[in-house]
Order: C-alpha cells, then sequence, then structure tokens
C-alpha cells in the first residue's frame, strides 16, 4: 500500500484528505490474504507514522526516503503542463521534502523487527555501498531504481554494483551480509 502524501498534496487532481486512512490500511491488512507492505513514495516513513501502524498485521515497510525520485517533482512537471502556475510553484517548494532513507531507518527499524515486519531501503540507493549503509541501519533488504534505469550498461552497472557492496564487506571484515548487519556506522 503506497502511502504518497506529498505526491497527492502536488498533484493538480491530488486527494488531499487523509482522515480514516490508518484504519482502512490496519482494517485492509486484517482482512487480505496476500501480505501487506506499506511503502511510501519518496518522503520517508517516520517513527510517529510507523507508531500508528505497530497493531497492525502489516508485514512489512518500504521507508522510500527522500533521497531517490522526487514526486513532487514530478507533479511539478504535470502542473506545468496543465498550466497549473499553484501547484507547479508547490511542487518547487516541496522538491527536496522528506526524511532522507538514513534517518527513515534509524528512527523506525528496530520497532518494526521488534514486531516482526520486515523492513526494506529505498530512495536514493545508488551503488552497493549505499545497500551495505542500509544494511547496517536495520534494513533487511535494498531496492534501486534510477541507478539501473539511468546507465548504459546494465550488465556493466551490476558488475559495479557488487563489486561496491563487496569492497564494503571486505572494508568492514563483514563475510556475510549478517555480519554486515551488525556493523556500526561511524566512519564510512
Amino acid at each position: 500500500i503506497h502511502l504518497n502524501f506529498l505526491q497527492e498534496v502536488i498533484q493538480p487532481e491530488g486527494e488531499r484528505n487523509a482522515r480514516g486512512c490508518v484504519d482502512k490500511i490496519k482494517e485492509m491488512a486484517a482482512v487480505l490474504t496476500t501480505p501487506v507492505i506499506i511503502k511510501e513514495t519518496g518522503a520517508g516513513i517516520s517513527q510517529k507514522t510507523m507508531e500508528k501502524l505497530m497493531d497492525s498485521d502489516i508485514v512489512g515497510v518500504d521507508v522510500g526516503g527522500a533521497g531517490g525520485t522526487s514526486f513532487a517533482a514530478v507533479e511539478k512537471y504535470r502542473a506545468k503542463r496543465r498550466g497549473d502556475r499553484i501547484q507547479e510553484e508547490l511542487g518547487d517548494i516541496f522538491w527536496k521534502w522528506g526524511i532522507p532513507t538514513p534517518y527513515s531507518l534509524m528512527e523506525i527499524a528496530e520497532m518494526c523487527h521488534d514486531a516482526g515486519m520486515t523492513v526494506i531501503a529505498t530512495g536514493g540507493i545508488r551503488h552497493g555501498l549505499d545497500v551495505a549503509k542500509a544494511l547496517a541501519l536495520g534494513a533487511d533488504a535494498a531496492g534501486v531504481a534510477t541507478a539501473f534505469l539511468t546507465c548504459d550498461s546494465l550488465e556493466e552497472k551490476m558488475e559495479v554494483f557488487l563489486a561496491s557492496l563487496k569492497a564494503a564487506m571486505f572494508l568492514t571484515g563483514s563475510a556475510t551480509l549478517e555480519e554486515l548487519r551488525e556493523v556500526e556506522l561511524w566512519t564510512w
């Protein structure tokens, strides 16, 4: 389930009434037979938001932090094409709005794990070092889009991606991803 409040507020036709959405998410997670994961779409998930969702049947959370695709920017350009100068300017103002992925992970990873939820890091993950940092900050997995969508050679980009993850593991003395998850992020 996408939590895209920033996008909605910038969209010319966006839904600006979120009243009751937490209860609806909990209700859906309770009745659906497929696992429910909540995902932010570029503004990050705060501890306050997760606290509202902790007593639910959600199995995972994708932090979708600031640092990746800005849906305020996407909607700014849509508004510009429509000639909606107010929404276009709102897109400019909120272009960089949100909680960066690392901060979102620091706020919610432990509480999510304590509740048995999987934590996925997205938003600004560009190479293997970013994945290593996300894992060390509590993510169980990481997702990447822009780095692979904008490269000249997908095969070469994958090689660099894996090489940078392996280098981070070597430099931190981590033989496995589990060991990497235990490394403290102070100097890298």
